[in-house]
């Protein structure tokens, strides 16, 4: 997810929201790829194109909610909503760079005290039976994204494309890697790793200097984690064109590619957002049939590497003034979304992540309410609560 306006079409400028080389292994059949089963027991492991535990299929209702790491969020609240939204997962931002009472304050040096609150939230999730999806770095500048990197290691922050290819700063980034898997690779409630939130390269169309540097990161990843599932945290760009379709994001890849990054044997799951009022569609009822196309176009996809699916993030930006409540605009979306989702089998979709839960008092304060929803003053709660008891069974 971007902060402001930055998801706009053709935009290349910078901001937030928390992988791997094609090669001759990113060539093979599905009926070749992922069909190692990882982890044992008490870990989610996707087992012949199924995400199971303990042999048991699983499906999850995932609340995004970046700032739990942040000094003045409550994450005591948010497991609390999310438990009585019925959600089992919750996707967060496991980085903080830059900042001195962040994870990484400076390149290499770690804060105690955000890595024991990281500990606690981990033990919160363990207590609320919720699965935590961990995002590990950013392609956008918030809490310290890919211009944090480059600064660090020398680089001209400027030209964002470096990220990719910078050795220093892939050397700084494993080290953060390093930091935080090997700490939580033991822990049952990581769901899985996303190995940086919506990486981009735009003009390159082939995506394969994206797709290099996400499958030697996620390499690293599974050479100190056997336990949970690797994903990258893309967002679904294409490098083939979809009959029928134009126009963005169809046709603008952004220098990734989906289809490339899924075939990935390091890969485990297969990820996508989707964003139609950011990437144009402003009418709720067009961004609800991006949603629903831009879903069924990926798992089709997916299901030809043997990969489930899951939709990382979603969501429909509404004003927030006094006096105007346009939220049954985005519930249109939001509906269309989980019905559409519902009809898939565990094995095509498992997992549907919508933003953004937040414990702020008010749905006024700050100019992200727009993409936030707040519980219980939102209807959107309600088809929240209800899709996530009929699709998780909770």
């Amino acid at each position: 997810m971007l902060f402001s306006n930055m998801k706009s079409v053709g935009l290349t400028v910078t901001c937030l929201s928390l992988v791997m080389g094609c090669g001759e292994k990113g060539s093979q059949s599905g009926s070749e790829l992922n069909q190692v089963t990882r982890g044992q027991g008490k870990y989610a492991q996707v087992n012949n194109g199924s995400v199971e535990k303990y042999g048991s299929a699983m499906k999850f209702s995932i609340a995004n909610t970046y700032e739990m790491l942040l000094g003045d969020s409550h994450p005591e609240k948010i497991f609390a909503q999310a438990k009585d939204l019925k959600v089992n997962g919750i996707r967060m931002w496991g980085f903080w760079n830059d900042h001195h009472e962040g994870v990484q304050p400076n390149a290499g040096q770690f804060n105690e005290n955000a890595l024991r609150r990281f500990d606690r939230i981990l033990d919160m999730a363990r207590e609320a039976d919720i699965k935590l999806v961990l995002v590990l770095g950013n392609y956008w500048d918030e809490y310290g994204g890919a211009k944090t990197y480059l600064k660090w290691a020398g680089e001209n922050t400027g030209d964002r494309k470096r990220f990719w290819t910078s050795e220093k700063a892939k050397e700084l980034y494993k080290n953060y890697l390093k930091k935080i898997v090997s700490r939580y690779k033991d822990h049952p409630n990581v769901l899985m790793w996303e190995l940086i939130n919506e990486p981009r390269n735009s003009g390159d169309r082939s995506g394969q200097v994206v797709t290099d540097w996400l499958k030697e990161m996620a390499q690293f990843v599974r050479s100190i984690d056997n336990n949970h599932m690797i994903a990258s945290g893309g967002e679904g760009f294409l490098s083939n064109p979809v009959p029928g379709k134009s126009g963005y994001p169809w046709v603008h890849n952004e220098g990734v590619s989906f289809e490339k990054t899924c075939a990935l044997e390091e890969i485990d799951v297969c990820s996508i957002h989707a964003w139609p009022y950011n990437w144009g569609l402003k009418d709720p009822y067009e961004a609800a049939d991006l949603v629903k196309d831009w879903i069924s176009v990926h798992v089709d996809i997916a299901k030809k590497y043997n990969k489930p699916l899951y939709l990382g993030e979603f969501g429909f930006q509404v004003p927030r003034q006094y006096g105007n409540n346009d939220t049954p605009k985005r519930d249109i979306v939001y509906k269309q979304a989980f019905d559409h989702g519902k009809g898939f089998s565990q094995r095509e979709l498992f997992g549907i992540g919508f933003w953004h839960l937040t414990t702020k008092s008010s749905p006024y304060d700050t100019d992200q309410a727009r993409f936030e929803v707040y519980c219980p003053y939102d209807k959107t709660c309600d088809l929240i609560r209800d899709f996530s008891s009929s699709y998780t069974g909770r």
